[in-house]
């Protein structure tokens, strides 16, 4: 099964729009935290470390199965929704 992380800033503007629709997405596909996604913020713990390790070069990222796909900007929802579709029959 797939895994998806958000990588998220406390400074960024964009980030509270990217974590809604990630929510909003989860949520249309039943999917659980800490199972299925999780939303990392960079500024806790060992996260930024983790997420350069990951290529993550800007907040916020999402990634799937360790895969970016979006870097530094906000998902598109539609998109998202079909791409997590596929890879969570």
């Amino acid at each position: 099964m797939a895994r998806i992380a958000l990588y998220t800033a406390t400074t960024c503007v964009k980030c509270p729009a990217a974590k809604k629709i990630l929510v909003e997405v989860v949520h249309e596909l039943n999917l659980k935290e800490g199972a299925d996604y999780e939303i990392k913020n960079i500024d806790e713990g060992d996260n930024l470390i983790e997420a350069l390790q990951k290529q993550v070069a800007a907040t916020p990222s999402l990634l799937i199965d360790d895969e970016l796909i979006y870097n530094g900007e906000v998902p598109n929802k539609d998109e998202l929704l079909e791409m997590l579709k596929e890879k969570f029959k």
